[in-house]
């Protein structure tokens, strides 16, 4: 049976309202969390569904570290690149911030040192490198978060919306619905909205990042508003790096695109949970989240299925094309293809297959010779190369 929310029940059946509430407040299934929403102690119960969402989500992720495994170690790479530059696009799209696949490799190319251009975004595409090397502070305290936040945002924050408290904001910020209505007030003082964070951070620590612990979280940072600006962006950021500590990451890198073809769900699922006759219940929204969490996991899943059945599929088929090195550098235009956002260069080629650039140079021509469909993109002066695997496909129908 679909949870029904104390705000919809309260305007449905307001005699039941105050009686359902006080079952679920203090049902022997509920889990109480240490703040409050509008006054009243927040609050989630573990119905059958949220149970069933978390039992699913983590099988599915069993299937998805089976699937890796059978990857090449380069196609991992390549496919860990252009899944966080994919997260970083659909995150700043759920705000209404453009940014292009292109411009956000370039950030890429900044952040990890491979140019010395400023770019736009590159905080962002630091922290989830980060996330990936796990070389990021632990979050464990608002002054973590803030640090996180100085490091994945400030760069990109205007002026007048960068932080002015110790370590959130000082000033006001309202919490608006879809409807472009005045839900509530960000936490303030500032010292309540410190001892808010810490609260929150301590039960997911406690609950050593649990699902369930996450969903909450998301939904209370965004009630808290530590910020004039990036709480979005931050909220599913600190989500994704916590879903890492027991999921594979490809599910929190998959999670804004998720989120994003779903963004009216998203909004009304912290409505309901922000109207003050919801009365702290937090269910609704664990369970969405749960369901978001879910269709990533399933999708991440049938995405790494199909690479790998086409990789088998394409490494068959170039086995009875050509050999040797000319083989090698096939395989390698394959790879890349198949797992990166780009194309590869002479160089990279070069350097991944420990052969010189004129071998490599002399390898595509061959190739190109043969009938191989090769697609050459111009990056500035620099040649990338790719398959076009559609004219492949249709070369062994034909043949």
């Amino acid at each position: 049976m679909q949870y029904e929310s104390l705000s919809t029940v309260y305007y449905k059946n307001p005699g039941q309202y105050e009686q359902l509430y006080n079952a679920r407040f203090s049902g022997e299934h509920t889990v109480h969390l240490p703040v409050k929403i509008h006054g009243a102690r927040a609050f989630f119960c573990l119905v059958p569904e949220l149970l069933s969402l978390t039992e699913a989500i983590h099988r599915v992720d069993k299937e998805i570290i089976a699937l890796w495994k059978k990857l090449p170690q380069k196609s991992r790479v390549r496919h860990y690149t252009r899944s966080l530059i994919e997260e970083a696009l659909w995150t700043n799209d759920i705000e209404g911030i453009h940014s292009s696949r292109q411009e956000l490799r370039k950030a890429f190319d900044a952040a990890t040192e491979k140019s010395n251009q400023k770019a736009k975004f590159k905080g962002l595409l630091i922290g989830y490198i980060g996330m990936l090397n796990h070389d990021l502070v632990a979050v464990k305290t608002p002054q973590d978060i803030r640090k996180i936040y100085d490091l994945v945002l400030l760069d990109d924050i205007a002026g007048e919306d960068r932080p002015d408290g110790d370590v959130f904001r000082k000033g006001s910020v309202s919490v608006m619905s879809t409807s472009d209505k005045e839900l509530h007030k960000g936490i303030l003082p500032e010292s309540d909205l410190i001892a808010f964070v810490s609260a929150m951070l301590s039960y997911v620590e406690q609950e050593h990042h649990s699902l369930v612990s996450i969903a909450a979280f998301h939904y209370l940072f965004g009630y808290a508003h530590p910020f004039y600006d990036g709480n979005g962006r931050m909220a599913r950021f600190l989500s994704s790096l916590f879903l890492s500590e027991n999921l594979h990451i490809l599910i929190g890198w998959n999670m804004s695109q998720t989120i994003s073809e779903a963004k009216n769900a998203y909004y009304k699922a912290f409505d309901v949970c922000n109207n003050p006759r919801s009365k702290g219940d937090l269910t609704p929204f664990v369970l969405y989240y749960l369901s978001m969490v879910a269709q990533s996991a399933e999708g991440i899943r049938a995405s790494l299925e199909e690479a790998t059945a086409r990789y088998k599929h394409y490494t068959n088929w170039s086995e009875t094309i050509t050999e040797g090195t000319t083989g090698e550098v096939l395989d390698t235009l394959l790879e890349v293809t198949l797992f990166s956002d780009k194309g590869i260069g002479t160089g990279g080629i070069s350097r991944y297959l420990g052969i010189s650039i004129p071998t490599v140079s002399r390898n595509l021509q061959r190739l190109q010779e043969i009938g191989i469909p090769i697609v050459v993109e111009l990056s500035g002066r620099k040649k990338l190369y790719q398959l076009d695997l559609e004219r492949i496909d249709q070369l062994e129908k034909s043949a």
